[in-house]
């Protein structure tokens, strides 16, 4: 009884998992709510969403999600520049759960797993309208750096976290 009148959220700890091909309706949902919010969907997004197996894995990244028991909740994907800095991409709560922790958690194994793997920096591309992905990255030792990606129209910061090895 007593777990019946707690938060849903408390009901089912979150869980971060490796990507599988069951995800990836999920992983696409998740992310196309974000995008289509603020942004314009792109081409780069289309690739990702239509194969992240291909875009991302075996390129050498990975996909990391949240479950809150078997629902996913949250994403971010990891996207191997020459193995020597890894992206952050995808990274994205169900609008309902954020605010709980569940991004940290994300970013958390994404730092793990780039230290881990001997990468020397981690960097997340965002757009300055995005106050609360700023604050988030800030928050976590990213520094403002040079932006010179072109892939997305709506990019036009980067934030990056030099690794200690």
């Amino acid at each position: 009884r007593e777990l019946k009148n707690r938060p849903l959220i408390e009901r089912y700890e979150i869980k971060i998992v490796n990507y599988e091909s069951q995800y990836r309706k999920d992983f696409e949902k998740l992310n196309l709510a974000w995008i289509e919010e603020y942004f314009n969907l792109e081409e780069p997004d289309k690739k990702i969403f239509l194969d992240p197996e291909a875009y991302i894995i075996k390129k050498g990244g990975e996909i990391f999600l949240a479950l809150q028991g078997t629902k996913v909740v949250g994403t971010l994907a990891l996207i191997d520049h020459e193995h020597s800095k890894l992206e952050i991409s995808k990274l994205t709560v169900k609008a309902e759960h954020r605010g709980r922790g569940i991004a940290q958690m994300l970013i958390n194994r994404a730092i793990e797993y780039a230290k881990k793997n001997a990468y020397d920096e981690t960097f997340a591309l965002t757009n300055s309208s995005l106050e609360a992905a700023k604050a988030f990255y800030e928050k976590n030792n990213f520094v403002l750096s040079d932006c010179s990606d072109k892939r997305y129209k709506r990019v036009d910061e980067k934030y990056s976290l030099k690794l200690g090895k």
